[in-house]
């Protein structure tokens, strides 16, 4: 499956003027499209009502916003081999002289129906794995 390939601008943007974007709920020519085709898995993110109050036992809390967390997550080389995307070099979509190359991403794309779901499992392995508590719960 074959995904199409965009881009947007946002001049204002520091860390990326410009993405690339894709659209993984495009149907090919058979009606279906990669995100129909994928399970989307579950989001495994507590309920807030659980998280404010596991925060509350704590003097100390801190919060952080994970930047650009999708472009962090690596690919294994199986899950690549189904993120195909076709491109025509040279001078834009209208260069009937351009090729056309498959272009492989190597890296977790935003749109993509399990993205959510490995992003959060990648989260969480990773806080088990390296993240311990600071400080002692309050008596």
């Amino acid at each position: 499956i074959f995904l199409p390939l965009s881009y947007a601008c946002k001049p204002t943007s520091l860390s990326s003027p410009y993405r690339i974007c894709i659209n993984a709920s495009f149907p090919g020519t058979n009606g279906l499209s990669y995100n129909s085709q994928n399970y989307k898995g579950s989001s495994r993110n507590a309920k807030m009502y659980n998280i404010v109050l596991r925060q509350r036992q704590y003097k100390y809390h801190s919060a952080n916003d994970l930047s650009q967390f999708y472009n962090s997550i690596k690919l294994c080389a199986a899950d690549s081999m189904r993120c195909l995307i076709l491109w025509r070099t040279g001078n834009g979509l209208n260069d009937k002289n351009g090729k056309i190359v498959i272009l492989v991403t190597q890296y977790l794309m935003f749109g993509l129906r399990m993205a959510s779901f490995l992003a959060n499992i990648a989260k969480i392995y990773t806080s088990h794995k390296f993240i311990r508590p600071v400080c002692k719960k309050n008596s």
